[in-house]
């Protein structure tokens, strides 16, 4: 991903135990990859275009004033200090009314989606705050800058943890270890730093791209390191030794830069996006492609795993969300934004809920099942390039946006 949920093509975007063999796996290689295409559009298989059929209409009305359209807004709370586009958002994930975002101001924010005062201001960097993430705990979060400085800050009284070294090239992307103070950074150099927090100390690289990464994660067990990259490639990483335990590229795999990845919380098969329009789902101890979602009409900038139901969904500059049926591979319903979409998030414990980020300025929630849209919302005058579902016990779902127009807002699910 690019900087916060941007599209890629606008990019200004504990381990385990015993020693393993390497395995290199050539997709051009893989003697039983499962090719379906997915359904086109005018296809079966409970395919809907829904984007204007919704159950709520959240449409624009016309002001009281002659000839002045009252612009819609459904914010429930937004933030404003930020002077310049929002990259980046991030929700504590303990206390899930603090939040960080950061953007081309070269600043980042801790701010109370609640009410929508500054905590914390962090800045002026040398360049615009791409990455912002809270670790596990919720104790610690990482600002990163574009130039690749990386500074890792208290949640709660934002004093500086760490300033990490980097190797000079621009960052792409971090990600924390499920479980531990441990951070990923992906740089534009192809390498992919590890370091231990709150030392600060590098704990390995990782070099085998020849291009810059463009996404970075630990498998949810903790026990893989996996990068994807420009240069077509998916390798997964012994976080160790810093070896190559699977590395999957060739013509059976991804025919140009892969942008996005996800990983299903069995820890077993990752699935990626690229900028060839199709979706991989991979195995991750051998790198064998099990199939390719086929459908999309342009670049895939986000994909995701559903946590309970067998499907898996991708989000594309074609404008639209497609849901997948794991079982088959095939297409199974089909969602509609009016731009391109950056971003999806699967609700954690809904299992039919998934949201939507759009250039087109809105988020929006879709029943994965059948298509439809439960809701939109509305506020952005320009487009939605990130953004942070809080979700709990004893509250609604509250969407926490990051947005073009220099601004973050706030929506709730009621």
């Amino acid at each position: 991903m690019q900087p916060g949920g941007a599209p890629s093509s606008s990019r200004a975007e504990e381990s385990g135990g015993g020693e393993e063999e390497d395995v290199f796996v050539d997709a051009g290689e893989v003697a039983h990859e499962e090719v379906l295409e997915g359904a086109e559009d005018g296809q079966s298989g409970v395919e809907q275009q829904s984007g204007d059929a919704e159950m709520e209409d959240n449409s624009a009305s016309a002001g009281d004033g002659e000839g002045v359209e009252e612009l819609p807004d459904d914010s429930v709370q937004g933030f404003f200090a930020h002077t310049d586009s929002v990259f980046c958002v991030a929700a504590n994930p303990v206390k899930t009314n603090i939040v960080i975002s950061g953007g081309a101001d070269d600043r980042a924010y801790l701010w109370d989606a609640s009410n929508g005062e500054k905590l914390q201001e962090f800045g002026a960097y040398p360049d615009s705050v791409i990455q912002v993430q809270f670790n596990h705990s919720g104790k610690l979060v990482a600002i990163g800058v574009m130039d690749g400085s990386i500074a890792v800050h208290s949640a709660e009284d934002g004093t500086l943890a760490a300033a990490l070294e980097s190797p000079g090239a621009d960052l792409v992307c971090l990600s924390w270890h499920p479980k531990g103070d441990v951070l990923l950074a992906g740089y534009a150099d192809g390498t992919l730093w590890m370091y231990k927090l709150p030392e600060g100390t590098c704990m390995q690289v990782f070099s085998g791209h020849s291009d810059s990464i463009n996404k970075c994660m630990f498998t949810p067990n903790g026990q893989n390191a996996v990068s994807i990259a420009e240069d077509g490639a998916c390798i997964v990483w012994n976080p160790k030794t810093a070896e190559a335990r699977v590395r999957v590229q060739g013509p059976a795999f991804h025919t140009a830069a892969v942008n996005a990845l996800a990983i299903r919380n069995e820890s077993d098969v990752l699935l990626t996006g690229g900028g060839d329009q199709v979706a991989k789902l991979v195995q991750v101890e051998t790198g064998r492609v099990l199939g390719t979602l086929s459908g999309h009409k342009d670049a895939v900038e986000d994909v995701g795993f559903s946590c309970g139901l067998p499907l898996c969904a991708t989000a594309s500059m074609d404008n639209t969300v497609r849901i997948f049926d794991l079982n088959n591979h095939r297409q199974h319903t089909l969602m509609q934004h009016d731009d391109c979409v950056v971003k999806l998030a699967w609700h954690p414990t809904e299992p039919p809920l998934i949201y939507s980020g759009s250039v087109d300025g809105t988020v929006r929630v879709w029943d994965a099942r059948s298509g439809q849209c439960g809701r939109t919302w509305r506020g952005h005058m320009a487009g939605v390039l990130d953004f942070a579902l809080a979700t709990g016990s004893g509250h609604p779902d509250v969407v926490i946006t990051a947005g073009d127009d220099n601004v973050s807002l706030v929506f709730m699910r009621e």
